[in-house]
């Protein structure tokens, strides 16, 4: 397996999620401090399900950017590829399908049961 490639797609991502961040925040109606109170009660319900929806994506978002940055963080302490559970390594197939896989199929499989 070659790691570097996987590092380089996983700071290309995390790159990319920073990025989708930072634009949604600003497309958040109510992230400006500057806003005016909207006086229509269907404009501000709107706002607010314009917000809600913005707040549901970025969480996702953010869950992704700390599974690539866990992974990143695994690939410089030299602990990337390695099962959380069982110390195995993870098959290479895995890996290039979901480089943030913190578990072998094997011990993933018994986590849901």
């Amino acid at each position: 397996m070659e790691i570097t490639k996987l590092e380089k797609e996983l700071l290309s991502e995390k790159e990319n999620l920073e990025n989708q961040l930072s634009a949604y925040k600003r497309e958040d109606p109510y992230a400006s401090f500057d806003r005016e109170p909207s006086a229509a009660v269907e404009d501000s319900v709107t706002e607010t399900e314009g917000h809600d929806r913005i707040m549901a994506t970025r969480l996702e978002l953010k869950q992704r950017l700390l599974e690539v940055s866990a992974a990143l963080n695994k690939i410089e302490s030299g602990k990337f590829g390695f099962c959380e559970k069982c110390g195995q390594k993870i098959r290479t197939e895995r890996l290039e399908v979901l480089p943030t896989a913190r578990f072998c199929l094997e011990c993933k499989g018994n986590l849901r049961h």
